[in-house]
């Protein structure tokens, strides 16, 4: 009987497993996009420490969403969910417009525009914020369903916010480095489309 018990307890922490793997991957689909987009204005000039720094704060940020959805439930989430998507075609709209603007200029307004750090602190918490606002009813309806464990699920999606951050900005870079201002005309367009794609 205990060796039963075992079995199943096995089997349902495999499900469970899946389950936070899968809901960790459909997370970080607009951060891979989004890094993707990001990676394609540096044209071939990422370095490591502009990796860490957008590792870092996409993924805290995920985490955070989730989390505070996950403690707050539904009051959270409701407020989120009605402004969420304006928040979230806002901040990317600005930026991908800025990117395409970026590519149209000549040379000296380009590099004028291109002075400007895009991968501080302050470029990189507002588009992570604006592509983890699904997270916040995630969290909501594993507080209220209790189906994943929370420290599995917090683990998973906070391992593939990093493989698709790193993942997207070494793509984009290449992209960028390769075509250039196509490159960030395309990432500008891809960044307006998550924003209007919160919307649907």
């Amino acid at each position: 009987m205990h060796r039963k018990y075992r079995e199943e307890n096995m089997l349902s922490f495999g499900a469970a497993v899946i389950a936070a793997v899968a809901l960790g991957a459909t997370l970080s689909v607009d951060a891979l996009s989004v890094a993707m987009s990001i990676g394609a204005r540096m044209h071939g000039k990422l370095g490591y420490r502009n990796y860490g720094a957008a590792i870092f704060w996409f993924t805290a940020v995920h985490i955070l969403m989730l989390s505070s959805g996950f403690l707050l439930g539904d009051a959270l989430a409701g407020i989120i969910n009605g402004v969420g998507p304006w928040i979230s075609f806002t901040l990317l709209g600005l930026v991908g417009g800025t990117m395409i603007r970026s590519a149209l200029k000549d040379d000296v307004e380009e590099e004028n525009l291109m002075s400007i750090p895009p991968l501080t602190w302050k470029t990189l918490v507002p588009l992570a914020f604006a592509c983890s606002i699904d997270a916040v009813a995630v969290g909501s309806s594993l507080g209220l369903s209790r189906n994943l464990p929370f420290g599995l699920t917090i683990i998973c999606v906070a391992l593939a916010t990093i493989i698709a951050v790193a993942c997207g900005l070494y793509a984009g870079n290449k992209a960028g480095e390769k075509w250039e201002k196509p490159a960030e005309i395309v990432g500008g367009i891809v960044l307006v489309f998550i924003g209007l794609k919160s919307f649907v």
